[in-house]
């Protein structure tokens, strides 16, 4: 009798390619042996051992997947494609420093897009266009590009009621107002934007978009790594933590013509 806690991960992997063809269609053996390019003599060694865990069934002249084998491959393919979002976002993710505290409810189901070298700054549009028609955004800014502070601005504050909240740190916002003293007044001043400020503990940018989606944006020693978004419920979860982390710690600018404290 097989111990099918111990076991059954192990025959799945090892046998998906044929219980995978039997789901997707009942078949004869001779037709497995064509479909799979398998030897019938190993092919009768597969299905033996894939019957023995009860994934499939003979009847009728075909193999046929079980209830469990059924459910077994649906859960095999949604566990392969959970491990190709985390691989696809090593290369970027490979960039943070060791100890940062990433979630795999940010890694598991995301989109990564790692940055061109021939055009570094192209990927920070993934940004841009996922804010442009939010009606609230929230951010944690550690670092900023100068560049893009503005468009990003723009961005998320243009359309009726649209709302950014923003946690910068200190060393972003000093060295803003350095640059763009005008400009800074200017967007402290405007009601849709809740700036704070305060220290940053996260080497990171994050932004949540509504209630639909987040992202994340990984720097490199001298511009943008990649961005790396998701939209599942546990990233959102992960999401809203690390904002309420740092607006924790940070306080509300006020200015002379909001009068905000």
């Amino acid at each position: 009798m097989p111990s099918f806690g111990r076991d059954l991960p192990a025959v799945l992997y090892r046998r998906r390619d044929c219980l995978r063809t039997i789901h997707s269609e009942p078949r004869g053996k001779r037709e497995l042996v064509d479909a799979l390019d398998t030897p019938r003599s190993t092919l009768d060694d597969v299905v033996r051992e894939l019957e023995e865990f009860e994934l499939v069934e003979y009847s009728d002249g075909v193999w046929r997947a079980t209830v469990l084998g059924s459910c077994a491959v649906e859960v095999l393919d949604d566990y392969c494609r959970r491990l190709e979002t985390l691989t696809d976002s090593t290369s970027v993710v490979s960039k943070l420093p060791s100890d940062t505290s990433l979630g795999c409810e940010l890694l598991v189901g995301a989109s990564t897009h790692q940055t061109d070298r021939a055009v570094p700054d192209e990927v920070v549009q993934v940004l841009l266009e996922s804010v442009a028609d939010a009606t609230l955004v929230r951010g944690v800014a550690p670092v900023a590009l100068a560049g893009h502070a503005f468009p990003f601005y723009e961005r998320a504050t243009t359309g009726d009621g649209a709302q950014l909240e923003l946690v910068a740190d200190d060393h972003v916002l000093d060295r803003l107002e350095e640059m763009y003293p005008k400009r800074m007044a200017a967007a402290t001043a405007d009601e849709s934007l809740s700036l704070y400020r305060g220290p940053v503990g996260i080497p990171f940018g994050l932004w949540i978009a509504d209630q639909s989606h987040v992202g994340v944006v990984v720097y490199g020693e001298r511009s943008v790594e990649g961005v790396i978004e998701n939209d599942t419920a546990d990233a959102l979860e992960w999401a809203e933590r690390q904002f309420e982390d740092a607006r924790t710690d940070a306080t509300l600018v006020a200015t002379e013509e909001t009068g905000r404290q």
